[in-house]
């Protein structure tokens, strides 16, 4: 409550005024002292209420203080005597009564900014989003001009998500009186709208017209990431950070958009001066092997030593580049073993313990610690997943099936451990359960892209449901679409619709993605013989045969009959799930 300053000197102008005849009553005949002292005016007893309310509020004595409060209404109600009783009640979480004030204010005072947009947020505290557009769109009617209630009706009708309504209002203010902040309202609309050109447009007046608008930078930034324009979104990351320097998340962006634009140099020199603290650098260093920069990722770490803290990460990084940047397993196990069991990322250095050794063949210490592993974190899925994998390549897949079993009864949602298992009985032939366990995949993760192909190839190499099949490839490919391996099963499905261009020209791009493959070859060739393309047929089948097909005699007739005959089309065995590919996944 901000007190009416005039209206307050003039009440304490009276008290004093009292005070001062008081002291002076020494100096008067006592006929005059006991003279009547004339009552305070309504506006002094107005305010003197309000401060008994103030001193009742500051004592946590809501009630009374309230009591107080409406006294000074009555005696001289204005705006900012209401706008303090709405907010008292509102704190004190009485909303019905807070409501029912600012709707006796508004009676009083229609034409009060302040209270109706009070009352409108009051209406949207209490989930009551059309009553506050109601009261805005009132009070808008006899004040058009109003652009800040304008600015607040259209914020309550993208929260709404009426952006098209919210756009209206809007654009009802005159350009050259938009500030940026309606800007960045107009780019909000916009982005609700998925207009992205003039979400930038507006981001970028917005920026212009308030250079320390960081809320619109941040936003800026992103869209010039979901546009692709990374070379904009670094620069205006970069303003923001400007505006932001110990943004640790601002320089994270700019690291990996850097990294994204090929220039793995700047992104290191940002990430070694931006901000100088052991963690973030470590942070850093994961960015860049997250994207196979490994030579930055060994400058990174080597410049600083290490860490006292976060130690473990250190070692954990160095294994990883010890790994894949200089193919020394000896030592990424050397630096595994630095990492200690009650360390947070033990866990994750026993898995990539197995994953090597099991690299490099040796099955026993695989299996020893994936055991291990299994029984300290039973959770995790990595441990039951590579001991499966020992056993495939072992050709046990009963006992494959088996280990995947008993680690469904620890992670009975684990879709990776359910894709494993359902791999391992599609090869046993017991497609009908691989098909159940895919299922309960998508029901779990409706994006899960390699369920959802399996499905699809499975469908389609049944010739069953063949329209659900195509929806679920395609589906597979919308969130995956450079995958040669869901191109061959689209290629395949259109192959068994009798599709046979649509075949074609799925599996000429699948080969292009996938060149070793013999089924994903013999399949090309299958689709050639059909069109009557021999010697792309004789072609593909010759490629499949150089990449160790399964059924090699299989191929070899068929390209014998081409060869011979060179006839037609011809069936196909095989799945998109090539031994090996498909345990990447």
């Amino acid at each position: 409550m901000i007190i009416d300053i005039p209206y307050f000197l003039r009440w304490l102008t009276t008290v004093l005024l009292c005070l001062v005849i008081a002291g002076c009553t020494n100096l008067k005949p006592q006929a005059e002292a006991l003279a009547p002292v004339q009552p305070l005016s309504r506006e002094a007893r107005a305010t003197f209420a309000f401060l008994r309310y103030m001193h009742l509020l500051q004592n946590e004595q809501p009630e009374p203080a309230l009591e107080a409060l409406g006294e000074a209404l009555e005696l001289d109600p204005r705006p900012s005597l209401y706008l303090e009783k709405i907010t008292t009640l509102w704190r004190s979480e009485q909303l019905p009564k807070a409501l029912n004030a600012a709707s006796q204010a508004r009676e009083q005072f229609p034409d009060n900014q302040d209270l109706a947009v009070t009352q409108a947020r009051l209406y949207q505290a209490m989930d009551q989003t059309g009553q506050a557009i109601g009261v805005l769109e009132k009070f808008l009617e006899h004040h058009s001009q109003d652009f800040e209630t304008r600015s607040q009706l259209a914020r309550l009708h993208m929260k709404n998500k009426e952006f098209g309504q919210a756009l209206d209002v809007l654009k009802a203010i005159p350009e050259d009186e938009r500030s940026a902040s309606v800007h960045y309202l107009l780019a909000q609309a916009y982005t609700g709208l998925e207009d992205r050109d003039k979400t930038i447009s507006h981001l970028e007046q917005a920026t212009d017209l308030n250079p320390t608008f960081i809320k619109a930078w941040a936003e800026l930034a992103y869209q010039y990431e979901l546009d692709k324009d990374y070379s904009a979104a670094v620069k205006a990351y970069t303003k923001l950070l400007d505006l932001d320097s110990a943004n640790q998340d601002i320089v994270s962006r700019i690291i990996l958009l850097n990294l994204k634009l090929n220039n793995p140099d700047q992104a290191l020199q940002v990430a070694g001066s931006a901000i100088q603290d052991p963690s973030f650098q470590l942070h850093a260093v994961g960015l860049f092997l997250q994207n196979d920069f490994y030579e930055q990722a060994r400058q990174l770490i080597n410049s600083m030593g290490i860490p006292s803290q976060d130690s473990d990460r250190f070692w954990f990084y160095k294994a990883i580049l010890a790994y894949r940047a200089d193919n020394d397993v000896d030592q990424a196990l050397n630096h595994l073993e630095q990492i200690k069991p009650e360390s947070k990322l033990y866990s994750r250095s026993l898995a990539l313990r197995c994953q090597l050794y099991f690299e490099q063949g040796d099955q026993e210490q695989t299996l020893r610690l994936c055991r291990k592993g299994q029984e300290l974190f039973p959770e995790q899925n990595d441990f039951w997943i590579l001991e499966s994998e020992i056993h495939i390549n072992r050709n046990d897949l009963d006992q494959a099936r088996q280990v995947l079993l008993q680690g469904l009864t620890q992670q009975d949602q684990s879709t990776s451990i359910l894709f494993q298992l359902g791999v391992v009985e599609h090869e046993q032939g017991q497609v009908s359960q691989a098909l159940e366990h895919m299922e309960k995949i998508i029901k779990i993760d409706p994006d899960h892209a390699a369920a959802l192909n399996f499905i699809g190839y499975t469908l389609a190499e049944q010739g069953q449901d063949l329209d659900r099949a195509e929806i679920l490839i395609k589906k597979a490919l919308n969130l995956d679409p450079e995958n040669g391996y869901y191109l061959d099963s689209l290629a395949w499905l259109y192959f068994k619709s009798g599709k046979l261009d649509q075949a074609w020209e799925a599996i000429t791009t699948a080969v292009s993605k996938v060149k070793n493959d013999p089924i994903i070859w013999e399949h090309y060739a299958d689709i050639a013989s059909a069109l009557q393309k021999f010697e792309q047929a004789r072609q593909g089948y010759e490629r499949a045969l150089e990449h160790h097909p399964d059924d090699p005699k299989q191929i070899k007739d068929k390209l014998k009959s081409i060869l011979s005959r060179g006839s037609s089309s011809f069936p196909a065995k095989g799945w998109a799930f090539p031994p090996g590919a498909v345990f990447a996944c």
